[in-house]
């Protein structure tokens, strides 16, 4: 029997990058409490990506779970969601003109193994000058709402991005290249 695949995510564009890539999956959104706080963003992220799978295959016997979780960081600053307007300017204004990591955790598991594989894949991104005027009407376009650093590549921000070192797909919210040889590694271990 074909294992499905479900993502623990209600994220739309990491829904459309697996489809655009040809992953066919159910969307089950994990009820795990996300951390918001650690000294590393590399096991932050990990944590809550490993935390969102698991919490789904146990709902499973035969799938094989995917659970994402991704953040930027500036300087040591973790730029999360931002709660309100204010913090979303306070983001954008610290990336404008500077270049910032996107860090997404990856864990897949296996329901009817239990196997469980998980990686983290790190993504520079430089952003150019923006300005006051500029800014204040992307903060009105509200497009800021429940994006880590405020922003979404794939969204109006695009123009704000000057260069980007590294999967793009991972700004987006789900490193795709990365995710499909871990499904080859799976699929390899059976």
């Amino acid at each position: 029997m074909q294992q499905s695949y479900i993502l623990a995510s209600g994220s739309r564009w990491r829904r459309r990058l697996l489809k655009k890539h040809g992953i066919s999956c159910k969307v089950h959104v994990s009820q795990f409490q996300e951390k918001v706080h650690h000294k590393n963003p590399r096991t932050l992220v990990l944590h809550n990506a490993c935390g969102k799978a698991k919490a789904v295959a146990r709902l499973y016997k035969n799938a094989v779970v995917i659970g994402v979780d991704t953040i930027g960081v500036y300087r040591g600053k973790f730029l999360g969601k931002p709660a309100n307007r204010g913090q979303a300017r306070e983001m954008l204004k610290l990336l404008s003109g500077n270049t910032h990591r996107v860090i997404s955790g990856l864990c897949l598991i296996d329901a009817l193994t239990g196997r469980k594989i998980m990686t983290a894949v790190t993504t520079k991104v430089t952003f150019r000058k923006i300005g006051n005027r500029e800014l204040e009407k992307y903060l009105d376009s509200g497009h800021w709402k429940g994006k880590a650093g405020s922003y979404a590549i794939q969204g109006r921000a695009k123009g704000f991005v000057k260069k980007i070192e590294g999967d793009v797909t991972n700004v987006v919210g789900l490193p795709i290249l990365t995710l499909k040889k871990i499904l080859q590694k799976l699929h390899a271990g059976k």
